[in-house]
């Protein structure tokens, strides 16, 4: 709860237009978070210093995405081949078998960064 000498120190109204889903959303988050008011859970909320991507920067991180998705695709291509070669009874030799699986733990680390960075 606020004191009178907090609330009085707060003098400065910053006014937001939003769409009633927008609205809606917002105050479902502030409940969820255990905030009674809405006001309370968005001041918090933008004094918390928490980053929120723009434009530009979500475009890049889809660009990203998209190109480790491509190498996802490559890695999974060359995985299912090392697999049919043992099918056959052809075992890969360990030098490929250790390249196949450097890739993919390089992917899954940058997969895991870029998903952090948004």
């Amino acid at each position: 709860m606020t004191s009178g000498t907090e609330k009085r120190q707060r003098n400065r109204i910053i006014r937001v237009r939003v769409t009633d889903a927008e609205q809606a959303a917002i105050r479902t988050h502030a409940e969820a978070t255990g905030r009674k008011e809405v006001a309370t859970y968005l001041r918090e909320l933008g004094l918390s210093g928490l980053n929120v991507p723009g434009k530009a920067e979500r475009w890049a991180a889809v660009a990203t995405l998209g190109k480790l998705g491509a190498d996802v695709a490559r890695l999974g291509n060359n995985l299912n081949q090392l697999a049919h070669e043992a099918n056959l009874g052809s075992f890969p030799q360990a030098e490929t078998l250790a390249a196949a699986l450097a890739d993919l733990s390089a992917l899954r680390l940058a997969i895991l960064r870029e998903i952090e960075a948004l």
